[in-house]
C-alpha cells in the first residue's frame, strides 16, 4: 500500500489531477482571467448601453461592440417573430455587461455536461452524441416532415411542400421555426464559443480547447488593430467605434532608431 501513494501522487489522471488544489487554483485563476477577457472583448470595440440605443435609431440599432444582443434583436426582425431561445438564457433583454452573465453560466453547465460525457466510456459518450443528433434532427424537422407527410396522405397525392397555390399544401413555414434557432444558436456562438471553448480547455484541461479560444481571440484583437489605419478611421468615425491609439511617432529614442 505504502508503494501506491507515490504513483497517485504523481499520476496524469483526469480524475486525480482535478482533485489536487493547486490544479484547482490554478483552474479558477484562470476562469477569472477568462471573465476578464470576455469584458475586455466587449467594450474594447465601443459601449453597448441603453443610452446609446436610445440616441442611435432604437432598439434594433447596431452597436460599437462585440456582444450578441443586437444580433439577436436583428433575428427577430428578419423572422417577424420573438426569439425561440428564452431571453432569460440568451440575456437579449438585457444590456451591457448585465446579458453576459446568464449566457456565461450556461456555458459553464455545458462544461460540466462536457466533463461528464468524457469521463464516460467510448460507448457511452457515442450514445451521449447519438442522442443529441437525434435529438436536434427531431426537433428541427420531424413537425415539418410529419406535416408534410400527413398532408401528402390526406389529399392522397405527392407535392413539393414549397411554392404551391394552394397555401395548405405549403409547409415552409414550419421550417422558418429551424432556421431562427439555428439563426440564434450562430449569433450566440460567435460571442460565447470563446467562452464554452475557455471554459472546456480550462475545467477539462484540454490543450486543444484553450488554443481554439485564445487564436479565436486574437483574431479580433487583430481585427481591432486594422481599425488605426487611417484610410479605416475615416469610414468608421462617427459610429461610436473605438479604435486603438497610433502606436507609431517620430522615431526620438535611442538615437532615432526607436519610435515612442
Amino acid at each position: 500500500m505504502a508503494d501506491e501513494n507515490p504513483e497517485q501522487k504523481h499520476t496524469l489522471r483526469l480524475r486525480s489531477l482535478r482533485m489536487r488544489w493547486q490544479i484547482l487554483t490554478l483552474q479558477l485563476v484562470a476562469t477569472l482571467a477568462l471573465a476578464s477577457l470576455l469584458l475586455t472583448m466587449t467594450s474594447v470595440y465601443g459601449e453597448c448601453n441603453q443610452d446609446f440605443i436610445d440616441e442611435a435609431e432604437g432598439s434594433t440599432y447596431w452597436c460599437p461592440a462585440f456582444e450578441h444582443t443586437r444580433g439577436m434583436a436583428y433575428v427577430e426582425e428578419a423572422f417577424d417573430r420573438e426569439s425561440i431561445l428564452p431571453d432569460f438564457i440568451t440575456g437579449a433583454d438585457r444590456v451591457g455587461e448585465a446579458a453576459l452573465l446568464i449566457p456565461s453560466l450556461f456555458c459553464l453547465l455545458l462544461t460540466g455536461i462536457h466533463a461528464y460525457a468524457s469521463s464516460r466510456s467510448s460507448k457511452t459518450r457515442r450514445r451521449i452524441k447519438n442522442t443529441i443528433y437525434a435529438t436536434a434532427l427531431i426537433a428541427g424537422f420531424g413537425p415539418f416532415l410529419f406535416e408534410w407527410i400527413a398532408s401528402m396522405i390526406s389529399y392522397q397525392m405527392l407535392y413539393i411542400p414549397f411554392g404551391q397555390e394552394f397555401s395548405a399544401l405549403n409547409h415552409g413555414a414550419r421550417l422558418s421555426l429551424t432556421m431562427q434557432v439555428i439563426s440564434e444558436i450562430i449569433v450566440m456562438g460567435v460571442v460565447f464559443i470563446p467562452v464554452l471553448f475557455g471554459l472546456i480547455g480550462i475545467w477539462n484541461i484540454s490543450m486543444r480547447a484553450i488554443i481554439a479560444t485564445i487564436s479565436y481571440s486574437v483574431m479580433f484583437i487583430i481585427f481591432h488593430a486594422l481599425l488605426t489605419f487611417e484610410a479605416v478611421l475615416e469610414s468608421v468615425q462617427g459610429i461610436g467605434l473605438k479604435p486603438l491609439p497610433a502606436q507609431i511617432g517620430d522615431s526620438t529614442l535611442f538615437g532615432g532608431l526607436v519610435s515612442p
